[in-house]
């Protein structure tokens, strides 16, 4: 049920985030082309050729914040994140330095002002986009941990199941006994029969189950690597050493899955 849960989070997330990345781009371009157009105004505008300089600063702001926050979508590195959020910040002063100069230009009056929303969105853009980045990178740490703890509850039901299957021979074993105990006290044929079919079972079940022993004290130690005999037989021990050698690939596949995502 955690784990339901934090998938369903971690999906939400994945989504949010891809609508933090359509706004971050509708805002950048809308930011951009008013960013230009001042620029392209003023260069024209002899009478205004000191406001020239600010503009220039604040269009190079806005590729710069632009360019680390497009890098921070493949990166996740919190400096380019951060440093995104310099550039926003040092185009909201030079956007206040350049209102300042009480330009007469109309154009860029009105462009100064056209300004201020798109670029109020393109910053919440960024925050939200950061935010969404973060939230999904502890959600992916949280899964991964439950992923774990589910693991180890599986290995301890199938720890249980072959033990159980162990105690299912050892009362045949012990069955066996007792019937040559049982055939010692009758009759002298009785025992020679007892001894022998003790022989018998003894290499058909006790060797078996203490190669099976060995490969799940084997397993417990971490080495996989390792065949599990009797797997074939149609019997309690072929079940048990099946159920160790599911054990054994189910161990294997998990050990591949958490280096994937380890490269990841």
């Amino acid at each position: 049920e955690q784990y339901r849960e934090i998938l369903v989070d971690t999906i939400a997330i994945i989504n949010a985030r891809r609508s933090h990345i359509v706004e971050f781009s509708g805002n950048a371009t809308e930011l951009g082309n008013i960013v230009s157009a001042v620029v392209t105004v003023l260069a024209r505008d002899t009478g205004n050729a000191k406001a020239l300089e600010p503009a220039i600063r604040l269009m190079e702001g806005f590729y710069a914040s632009k360019s680390t926050a497009t890098r921070f979508l493949a990166t996740r590195d919190p400096a380019d994140s951060s440093r995104a959020r310099v550039e926003t910040d040092a185009m909201h002063r030079v956007l206040d330095e350049l209102k300042a100069q009480n330009i007469e230009n109309k154009r860029i009056q009105r462009f100064l002002n056209a300004i201020v929303k798109p670029l109020e969105s393109y910053v919440q853009a960024i925050d939200g986009l950061v935010a969404a980045t973060n939230w999904f990178a502890t959600l992916t740490v949280e899964r991964q941990a439950i992923a774990n703890n589910m693991f180890e509850a599986t290995k301890t039901i199938q720890f249980s199941a072959v033990k159980t299957q162990i105690e299912s021979v050892q009362s045949m074993i012990d069955a066996v006994t007792s019937s040559r105990r049982l055939g010692a006290m009758t009759s002298g044929i009785a025992i020679a029969l007892g001894v022998m079919l003790a022989i018998l079972i003894g290499r058909s079940i006790a060797s078996p189950i203490t190669q099976i022993t060995d490969v799940m004290r084997a397993l417990a130690d971490g080495a996989v690597d390792i065949e599990i005999p009797h797997a074939e037989r149609r019997d309690e021990l072929g079940a048990m050493a099946l159920a160790v050698k599911i054990f054994r690939d189910r161990t294997i596949e998990s050990a591949r899955l958490t280096e994937e995502k380890a490269i990841d």
